[in-house]
């Protein structure tokens, strides 16, 4: 795999074929919403993406490209071309402008020419940066790009962190990068609907072109080719080959008279770019707005969005181990009918069960915690080692079921849906499901790259949760919830 390419002597241009990233993001991430109910999902994987590319590949220059409008000129030559193209999905169409004005706002310029496609507007831009003295990183999954590959520039695919230069596409096509559109004129491309020639697959395509060098002189030696399907194909649609040379080649002289000031990195209005991260529920990106490289040196003197105000004092961190926190152990039968008479109290409590599995439908309960009241909890153990507890499940269940299901009690849990599970599995629904951190957390910060009990602890309360593996261990030597004695367990839960 190629390294990184280095700077030119004028910088390093990233060019960013727009749709070929926004669909790749749009297919990659799950569904996402922001908070008044429009699709995020491709919105955020650019965002993430860019913020990616800043950091990681440190372009002094960045440009995207997009597709222009009205009918493209390649449309006019073939009537045919792209005519397998499927619609834009639905949910995508109205991220489009979302994701505009997000790349406007990190201050990046969109390029495009009425009638050219992306690539077109890459192989110029490509020309012209590299007449300037430019490296280019060029961030596209299209083929076509591959023609405009030399000393200096590269591709660069996002999702597999690969680049790929002169060498890696002699490994993969077997030809060279002024060969590229010959290659491609030869086996034709069903995605863009270019027709090729019948019978000549990327193998036949590489051998012509090792004996023969370009589209032209491969036709002119067509009774010199291996087969004879393949030596009348060459023939019968040699002006099909060459319209389908047409199709691929692009234009690398658009007029595109950019100034490349405004593609300098490093002009993105910050204020600007938390407000749409505000609006579009990804609060884990509003941090990282200060991380951007700045054009401007900081001022002393004025404030802006991320200063804390002056009488701004952190929270100190406190281990867990040493917060104030009291446990209720309820495991003898008068313990339990007093426990039962407080909770019957409680409009809304906090509830979890710990288990012997991670499968709802299989697992047993070893305990049962309840809370409704900061830093004080109750655990109810029902299994454990050495006869830890007098009181059964089924006694538990019996008396905890009247409670659960009245309609006067709410109750809260992280990840609730599989505590339901497993008592429904014995039997008790509760009639009214309060809050559940994790659908909160992600409905606040769909992006987030976890919603764990852990994570919310950790983020939001400054809390470090007693790992899982403290208790019953890691791999082979991992041993059942109920194995672990109460008094550890307790406390966990």
């Amino acid at each position: 795999m190629s390294s990184a390419a280095s700077s030119g002597a004028a910088g390093h241009l990233v060019l960013i074929d727009l749709f070929s990233l926004v669909f790749q993001v749009f297919h990659a991430i799950p569904e996402m919403t922001s908070p008044d109910g429009q699709p995020t999902n491709a919105v955020f994987g650019i965002a993430r993406d860019l913020f990616s590319i800043l950091k990681n590949k440190q372009p002094t220059h960045l440009v995207v490209a997009g597709e222009g409008d009205g009918p493209g000129e390649r449309s006019r030559w073939y009537p045919q071309y792209k005519a397998n193209r499927s619609e834009m999905p639905e949910p995508l169409q109205p991220q489009i402008p979302m994701i505009v004005e997000l790349i406007e706002t990190f201050g990046v310029p969109i390029v495009s020419v009425p009638g050219w496609e992306a690539d077109d507007v890459l192989a110029t831009l490509t020309e012209q940066a590299s007449a300037l003295d430019y490296s280019v990183t060029i961030i596209t999954n299209d083929k076509d790009a591959r023609q405009l590959l030399r000393p200096g520039v590269r591709l660069y695919n996002v999702r597999k962190d690969q680049y790929l230069g002169s060498e890696e596409l002699f490994a993969d096509w077997g030809v060279t990068p002024e060969q590229v559109v010959h290659y491609q004129a030869l086996v034709g491309d069903s995605v863009d609907n270019v027709p090729g020639v019948p019978k000549i697959g990327p193998k036949t395509a590489t051998t012509l072109l090792t004996q023969f060098r370009d589209l032209e002189t491969v036709l002119a030696n067509a009774d010199a080719a291996p087969g004879a399907k393949v030596r009348e194909n060459l023939k019968l649609f040699a002006d099909q080959a060459r319209l389908s040379l047409q199709l691929v080649t692009l234009n690398r002289t658009l007029p595109i008279e950019l100034d490349w000031s405004t593609a300098r990195v490093g002009g993105h209005r910050s204020e600007g770019l938390v407000k749409l991260f505000q609006r579009f529920g990804f609060r884990k990106f509003i941090t990282e707005v200060k991380t951007l490289p700045s054009r401007e040196v900081k001022k002393k003197a004025g404030r802006s969005l991320f200063d804390e105000p002056d009488d701004f004092e952190a929270a100190p961190s406190v281990p867990v181990r040493t917060r104030p926190l009291t446990v209720n152990v309820v495991e003898t039968a008068e313990k339990f009918a007093a426990f039962l008479a407080l909770l019957a109290q409680q409009p809304q409590f906090c509830f979890d069960l710990e288990t012997t599995g991670l499968d709802p439908v299989r697992a047993d309960i070893v305990g049962w915690s309840l809370s409704w009241e900061p830093h004080v909890g109750h655990y109810i153990p029902v299994r454990c080692p050495n006869g830890g507890t007098e009181l059964t499940p089924d006694v538990v269940a019996a008396g905890l079921k009247p409670i659960l299901e009245s309609p006067a009690v709410r109750v809260d849990n992280q990840n609730i849906k599989y505590d339901l599970i497993v008592l429904d599995r014995i039997g008790i629904r509760p009639h009214a499901v309060g809050r559940d951190p994790m659908v909160g957390s992600y409905l606040l910060d769909a992006g987030a790259r976890s919603h764990s009990l852990d994570d919310l602890a950790r983020r939001r309360l400054d809390h470090e949760m007693i790992p899982i593996s403290d208790l019953i261990g890691k791999g082979a030597k991992q041993k059942s919830m109920a194995d672990v004695p109460v008094s550890q367990i307790a406390e966990y839960a």
